[in-house]
């Protein structure tokens, strides 16, 4: 009986001791676990504004299904001419010469080196002016790429293409 009763104080102090230097380690480790996600996280943010600041003339969220336009920051919603542009697709942004490098750019984005900048032109409807940027994703999600875009040269006026009537340009 008597060695039963040292057995349970031994398990009994076991547990006890375990608990005391157990839990504040486990703790310790949350803590720094915790410390080293927000700190990562932290600068990705950061780094993220300091991309948008320096190199954009603005942001916005793509759908990568649908193609439609979730978010625009307000620097991109003054460039295309003041009007809210969530709900429209990308490709009414770019002329149609540039509606494939778009698609590859958000198909692909950062998965593949090459393919996260490309060169395009847009047009902003609403002021009928063209420009050249640089379309660049540097954030993707299952469904959401994250786009920003420079503008390259300076805005110049829309030239519609299209068929010219024989009558246009004849004196007489």
């Amino acid at each position: 009986m008597m060695w039963l009763v040292l057995y349970l104080n031994v398990v009994q102090a076991s547990v006890v001791a375990f608990f005391m230097l157990g839990l504040p380690i486990l703790i310790i480790t949350l803590s720094l676990v915790t410390d080293t996600v927000c700190s990562s996280c932290y600068s990705n943010v950061r780094a993220n504004e300091t991309l948008l600041k320096t190199f954009s003339n603005g942001a916005f969220a793509v759908d990568m299904r649908s193609g439609s336009i979730r978010h625009a920051s307000v620097s991109m919603l003054e460039l295309f001419g003041g009007e809210n542009m969530v709900g429209y697709d990308i490709i009414d942004l770019v002329v149609p010469k540039d509606h494939c490098r778009v698609m590859n750019l958000i198909d692909r984005g950062i998965n593949c080196d090459e393919a996260c900048l490309q060169y395009i032109s847009c047009r902003a409807e609403r002021t009928s002016k063209t420009f050249d940027c640089k379309l660049f994703c540097y954030m993707k999600s299952r469904s959401v790429a994250w786009l920003t875009l420079q503008v390259v040269g300076e805005m110049r006026d829309t030239v519609l293409e299209g068929p010219v009537s024989q009558n246009e340009g004849a004196s007489g």
